[in-house]
């Protein structure tokens, strides 16, 4: 049987992401999707949204995974800074037209 992910986890996800989207703005970034794992230690990754795939392509490799992270610890993610994995750059224009406009599909 698979334990349910810890609320807290979800209540910091909740927290941080109006402040991603006020800091990372400036960047393009208009929405955050979470991704977390079903296992311990519920590893967590963001994805950041932006409009176009050209304002995606103009951010680095693995973007503002330092800035995430800090904003996800002051947001109180419970468990060391480990838990958070990863960030993932897509555009609503390639969800558009990969994905039929569904972020939960792209997200798969």
């Amino acid at each position: 049987m698979v334990d349910e992910v810890p609320h807290d986890v979800f209540a910091a996800l909740e927290r941080a992401e109006p402040e991603l989207l006020a800091r990372l703005a400036r960047h393009g970034v208009v929405r955050v999707e979470w991704v977390v794992g079903f296992v311990e230690p519920y590893r967590v990754s963001a994805w950041l949204g932006t409009r176009t795939d050209a304002e995606r392509d103009a951010l680095p490799e693995a973007p503002f995974l330092a800035e995430v992270r800090e904003i996800l610890v002051a947001a109180g993610l419970p468990g060391d800074t480990a838990r958070f994995e990863c960030t993932v750059v897509q555009s609503q224009e390639t969800v558009d037209r990969d994905h039929q406009g569904s972020w939960f599909y792209a997200l798969r």
